[in-house]
């Protein structure tokens, strides 16, 4: 798995157009995801 430097980040604040976005992305993936396993799209920022 890919270490991810966790320091700095928040959640986005996501408007509910972008939140729909990320959710519909999240079920496509899932959809089409060929392992027994859940993904799950975050969305962050983070301070420079």
């Amino acid at each position: 798995m890919v270490q991810i430097n966790l320091n700095g980040l928040e959640v986005a604040p996501l408007s509910d157009e972008q939140l729909d976005l990320l959710n519909n992305a999240q079920g496509k993936l899932n959809q089409l995801a060929k392992m027994n396993q859940q993904i799950y799209l975050l969305a962050v920022t983070k301070e420079e």
